[in-house]
C-alpha cells in the first residue's frame, strides 16, 4: 500500500474522523485546564454533569446498541453462529452460564449502589470489581480501534505484536494507579504514599512508548493512527485530575456512536420501520434506566412506583454489565472469524 494511501487511513469516515478529533483537541484542552486550576473542574459525581456526558455524548445509551447490532446487523448474527458452531454445546453453555452470572451480579449492583441496602464492604468489592471491567473495556475498545487500524494499514506484525503487549500493560497500569481512587479511607492507609505517583510514571511510560510505535507504522504526523493513539492519554491523566474520568466517558460514547454509525452504513441491512422503532424504544428504555439511576429528581420519575424504578435500574445495569462480554465478542479483532463478518463493517474505504 502507498505511503499516501497508507497516511489517509481513516477511522470511521473523513467527516467523522475530523468531528472525533476536534472533541478530543477540545476535551483534552479542558482537562489540562482543570487540572492545572485554570478553569473550575468537573468531576461523576455531579448529576448535571453525568447526563451531559450520558445522554449529550452518548455514554450511557451507547451499552444498547451491542445488543441491537446482534439483533438488527446479519454480520453480527453471522459471527455470533459461527462461533457458536465452532464453541459446540459446552461453549454455548458457557455463554448462558456467563450471562446467567451476570443478572445476579447485576441485582446485587443495583441493591447495593442504588438501594443502599448492604454493607460497606460488599459495596468496596463491588466497586473494585466495576472498576476492573471498565479499565479492561474502555481501554480495550482503544486498543480494538487501533489494532483495526493496524489491520487496514497491514504494518509490521514484529510492531503490531508489542503494540499488543502494550496496550495489556497500560490496562494493568490504570487499574492498578486508580485502586487508590476506589478503596475506602480505612483501606486507602495499606497503599503507600507513592503508589498513585508509580503508576502515574507507568502509565505515562507505556502511553508514550504506543505513541511511538503508532508513528513508526507511517511515520508521518498526518497519520490517522498516531493521532488516535493519543487519545489514550485520559487515562493516566486520571490520576491527576477527576475532570479526565469525564471527558474519557464522553469520548468513549463519541467513538461507540461513530462505529454503529459507520458499521449500518456499510452492512447489507435495509432499514425498515421496526429496525427503527426497535431503536427508538431501546433507546428510550435505556434512558429512563438511567433516569432511574440518577438521584437527581426528574419530572418522569414522580410517575414511576418504587417496583418500575427498581425494574429500570435492574434494565440499565444489565444492558451496561452485558455489553462489556459481548463487545469482547463482536469487536475482537486478533480473531479471524471477526476480521471475516465485522472487519468489512469496521474499515472505511479508502
Amino acid at each position: 500500500m502507498e505511503q499516501s494511501q497508507n497516511a489517509s487511513a481513516t477511522l470511521f469516515s473523513p467527516r467523522l474522523d475530523a468531528i472525533y478529533f476536534a472533541l478530543h483537541a477540545i476535551f483534552f484542552i479542558l482537562t489540562i485546564a482543570m487540572a492545572v486550576g485554570v478553569l473550575p473542574s468537573v468531576s461523576w459525581e455531579q448529576p448535571t454533569v453525568r447526563i451531559v456526558v450520558a445522554f449529550i455524548f452518548f455514554n450511557a445509551l451507547h451499552t444498547v446498541l451491542t445488543w441491537l447490532g446482534l439483533f438488527l446487523l446479519p454480520e453480527a448474527r453471522s459471527l455470533v453462529r459461527a462461533q457458536w458452531k465452532s464453541e459446540g454445546a459446552s461453549g454455548r453453555l458457557r455463554r448462558w452460564i456467563v450471562l446467567t452470572v451476570m443478572a445476579g451480579v447485576t441485582w446485587t449492583v443495583a441493591e447495593v449502589f442504588v438501594f443502599k441496602s448492604h454493607a460497606p464492604e460488599i459495596r468496596i468489592t463491588l466497586s473494585l470489581v466495576l472498576v476492573v471491567l471498565a479499565s479492561f473495556h474502555n481501554v480495550g475498545q482503544t486498543k480494538g480501534l487501533a489494532l483495526m487500524q493496524t489491520h487496514q494499514i497491514q504494518g509490521d506484525k514484529k510492531i503490531a505484536h508489542w503494540e499488543r503487549r502494550f496496550f495489556d500493560l497500560f490496562v494493568i497500569a490504570i487499574f492498578l494507579g486508580g485502586l487508590k481512587l476506589m478503596l475506602s479511607k480505612h483501606l486507602k492507609g495499606f497503599l503507600p504514599s507513592w503508589w498513585n505517583t508509580a503508576w502515574l510514571v507507568v502509565g505515562s511510560a507505556v502511553f508514550l512508548a504506543l505513541i511511538v510505535l503508532a508513528f513508526r507504522y507511517q511515520r508521518s504526523f498526518r497519520s490517522k493512527k498516531f493521532w488516535f493513539s493519543t487519545t489514550a492519554i485520559y487515562h493516566p491523566l486520571l490520576l491527576l485530575s477527576p475532570a479526565a474520568f469525564v471527558f474519557q466517558r464522553a469520548l468513549h460514547g463519541v467513538e461507540y456512536l461513530f462505529l454503529s454509525i459507520g458499521m449500518t452504513k456499510r452492512s447489507s441491512v435495509k432499514w425498515g420501520l421496526g429496525a427503527w422503532t426497535l431503536l427508538l424504544v431501546a433507546l428510550f428504555l435505556t434512558g429512563l434506566s438511567k433516569v432511574a439511576i440518577l438521584k437527581t429528581t426528574f419530572p418522569i420519575k414522580q410517575y414511576m412506583t418504587a417496583e418500575w424504578i427498581r425494574a429500570f435500574v435492574f434494565f440499565g445495569v444489565w444492558v451496561e454489565f452485558t455489553h462489556y462480554y459481548l463487545d469482547s465478542i463482536l469487536f475482537r479483532f486478533q480473531d479471524p472469524s471477526v476480521r471475516e463478518h465485522i472487519g468489512p463493517l469496521l474499515r472505511p474505504r479508502l
